[in-house]
């Protein structure tokens, strides 16, 4: 499933705020910050008008694999950066994926040690955090170099649909890779979640 047909699926009393900026011709939006920094507003319409984007780092030290993002913002590029927190010795890659609720508020649940054809270890990186859909495929991935704190970036263009404005997202990763005995073994890890909120700035 295409990222714009999983962002597409849910409708935000918000969109109705955003007539006064049209009507107005003003220039109500600009990308989104650095990672995990809200844009800012280029034009004079007040941010009560219009929606700003929202942006929550969900369990940041559950699993040893970062996860972070900048904020959803409709028709700008959302940036989506994994950082590695074990000592892989051989290159790896994740997959992104996307949820429609946290778990235990961001606390989350572990998952088995082998499912889905991956061995997730026995030991940190097994917190679910969001139910994220994987029969819907991944919003993105990339490769991720040897070593701990090595990190790689992926783009997802947010559509440029008003209706979009208001609506959650919660994403989290999975990186596919071996990890050493001494972290756990297996082949595979969750990355900690994000989540937030769609908005104009």
């Amino acid at each position: 499933m295409k990222p714009s047909s999983i962002l597409l699926r849910l409708v935000t009393p918000c969109s109705a705020l955003l007539a006064a900026c049209i009507l107005a011709a003003l220039p109500c939006a600009q990308p989104g910050g650095p990672l995990g920094a809200p844009g800012t507003l280029t034009g004079p319409i007040p941010s009560t008008l219009c929606c700003p984007a929202k942006y929550f780092l969900c369990g940041p030290t559950a699993n040893p694999d970062f996860l972070q993002s900048t904020p959803q913002v409709i028709g700008q590029p959302w940036v989506i950066q994994v950082t590695s927190g074990f000592h892989r010795t051989g290159a790896s890659t994740w997959q992104l994926y996307s949820g429609t609720v946290t778990i235990a508020n961001c606390t989350g649940v572990p998952i088995p040690q082998i499912g889905g054809g991956l061995n997730f270890g026995n030991g940190p990186g097994r917190l679910l955090l969001v139910n994220i859909d994987t029969t819907g495929g991944f919003l993105c991935s990339n490769s991720l170099a040897p070593g701990i704190g090595t990190s790689s970036q992926c783009t997802v263009m947010v559509p440029s649909s008003f209706t979009l404005l208001g609506v959650r997202w919660y994403s989290q990763a999975i990186v596919l890779g071996s990890v050493p005995a001494t972290e756990g073994g297996g082949n595979a890890r969750l990355t900690t979640a994000i989540r937030g909120k769609i908005g104009l700035y």
